[in-house]
């Protein structure tokens, strides 16, 4: 279920259940603010607490800051995957298109000489292409991974799919259906990993309880330092995607 309110002095909510959901969870965005609620607390998402309008507005307001300061992409800029390093070229044989190839784990964006790299088509294009090679780097890295991290911990999956979702790295359904973002490349192997493992613990358990806790750090003891390096990688790699 998934409705949209106006709540002053917020503005517009998106509200959504899900029964993967614990409580209910606040996200701000640039866009728009998110409520994920379990379907048993659906009733108890109105009136916001204080505390939380005052988080709420703080973040918006954090993100406004930051407009303007968003990564993009340029002539220079040089960015390591898990799988490949991203490079640009300029190419005098290019008048008004990008061109691209992925070879010896170099990604090689060539572009015309005159190009404006900062308008909103040009770093459409540049995502675009960048989002494609994940995809294929993707579909070649993580299945045999998950597979290898299933059978090492002792976990069964029914299938997996590569996504591009962009809020989030990873899903699983109850038929055990995993699904992952090929922007998991952007993180380093043992992230990757964790995020993997995260998934398979919900083949065991579909909620964020005690349990999957006690699962997912049994794997990972030092769960609470990857948790924080991931969140500061996020930070870093936000806009390239």
């Amino acid at each position: 279920m998934k409705k949209t309110v106006n709540y002053p002095p917020v503005g517009e909510i998106e509200v959504r259940t899900n029964r993967n959901c614990n409580g209910i969870r606040y996200s701000v965005y640039e866009s728009c603010v998110k409520i994920t609620v379990a379907p048993a607390f659906y009733k108890s998402v109105f009136p916001i607490p204080k505390e939380k309008i005052q988080w709420i507005l703080q973040s918006k307001e954090k993100l406004q800051k930051n407009i303007g300061q968003k990564f993009s992409y340029n002539a220079d800029t040089q960015i390591d995957t898990f799988s490949f390093r991203i490079n640009f070229a300029p190419e005098p044989k290019l008048e008004n298109k990008f061109s691209a190839r992925l070879q010896d784990m170099v990604l090689t964006i060539k572009f015309p000489p005159q190009l404006d790299f900062q308008t909103p088509k040009n770093q459409t294009v540049i995502k675009n292409i960048v989002k494609h090679f994940l995809t294929v780097e993707a579909k070649r890295i993580l299945p045999p991974k998950l597979e290898k991290l299933a059978k090492m911990h002792n976990f069964s999956f029914s299938e997996i799919k590569i996504s591009s979702a962009k809020r989030r790295w990873g899903s699983c359904n109850g038929k055990k259906s995993i699904s992952l973002s090929c922007y998991l490349l952007f993180l380093h192997e043992n992230l990757i990993d964790m995020v993997l493992v995260h998934e398979l613990c919900h083949t065991e358990q579909m909620n964020h309880g005690v349990k999957f806790y006690a699962r997912l750090r049994q794997i990972f003891p030092n769960l609470t330092e990857l948790e924080k390096e991931r969140k500061i990688i996020e930070k870093r790699i936000a806009g390239m995607y």
